[in-house]
This record gives structure tokens, sequence and C-alpha cells, in this order.
């Protein structure tokens, strides 16, 4: 099994990453990894940090043997 998943998630002024939202799937145990994995990232920290947040697209790709 192998492909790219695309997660989009929400980053917060503070630098907190939270709404994370499968945008493409490939099947729903590399969905629930890729988030897993995404939700484990430490705060962001900005070089100028925005007024509002910013929403961002991560692919993360799976190749399994």
């Amino acid at each position: 099994m192998s492909g790219r998943v695309i997660i989009k998630f929400f980053v917060t002024p503070s630098g907190r990453c939270c709404l994370f939202r499968v945008m493409r799937s490939v099947d729903p145990f590399l969905d629930r990894e890729a988030l897993r994995v995404l939700k484990l990232m430490p705060a962001w920290e900005w070089e100028r940090r925005p007024k509002q947040g910013v929403w961002q697209l991560v692919p993360v790709t799976f190749r399994l043997l």
C-alpha cells in the first residue's frame, strides 16, 4: 500500500496547529497515521507573526512494502 495523503490544518497566531482535515485520502489507516503524526508537531515559531492564523496543506507520502 502506498500513496500520498494531503492534510490541511490551521496555524494560529500563537503557533498552535489545530483544525486538521484530510483533503485527499488513500486509505483510512494511512489517513489516521498522517493525522496522528502531524498532531505531534510542536508549536510553530513565526518570523513575522500574522494578525490572523494561516491554513497550511501538507502532503504525507507513504511507501509500504
